[in-house]
């Protein structure tokens, strides 16, 4: 039985080359229409991406645990476009003692008038999907998103992002419990090097 298989294999794969045509054609379906392709004119929301793009040091706080003083260390983010409508980001410090570097994408989903993105934290399980608003006035997004850990433990988290001024910005990163208490994760204050 085994000396059949590899030849069949081989022979349904001649008989299906990507050189010849495809045995039969697909009706034609008059409901459908091509799809309408639309170009994204660019929006605050996007015009807001670029004030982030740079080299940024990175002063942290990071708390423990509830009513423990926070422990300090440094980092540098780097944020440059991707395209005119994607932030990408890579921070990376130490943090509770240990390396720290997360990756994330952010831009802003104008068909549903939402920000949205994707962070990758190597001490979780998943990719996170956030999602959130932005606030034009004052120059803030706020992200929400599960992050599953090591030991199967999924947590909410809440961040709130702002722009201080052309050289400063601020990063507050909250762990959602009992959908009303924020407690204090990570506190972020950053200074542009570069542009």
């Amino acid at each position: 039985m085994k000396s059949l298989l590899l030849p069949t294999l081989l022979l349904g794969l001649t008989l299906v080359s990507p050189s010849q045509d495809f045995p039969f054609e697909f009706p034609e379906d008059p409901n459908l229409k091509p799809k309408e392709v639309v170009v994204q004119e660019e929006i605050p929301e996007h015009r807001m991406l670029r004030e982030e793009v740079g080299t940024w040091t990175a002063t942290v706080r990071s708390f423990l645990a509830p009513g423990m003083p926070p422990t300090e260390s440094t980092g540098v983010l780097t944020s440059e476009l991707l395209g005119d409508t994607w932030l990408v980001s890579e921070l990376v410090g130490t943090a509770f003692g240990e390396e720290l570097r997360f990756q994330r994408t952010v831009g802003f989903d104008a068909e549903r008038m939402r920000a949205t993105g994707v962070l990758i934290d190597p001490a979780a399980t998943n990719i996170a999907l956030l999602e959130g608003t932005y606030d034009l006035n004052l120059h803030k997004r706020i992200l929400s998103y599960k992050l599953t850990d090591k030991e199967g433990i999924t947590r909410n988290y809440k961040s709130i992002e702002k722009t201080v001024d052309a050289e400063h910005r601020t990063f507050r990163l909250y762990e959602i419990k009992d959908t009303t208490e924020e407690v204090p994760v990570l506190l972020v204050d950053y200074e542009l090097i570069a542009r």
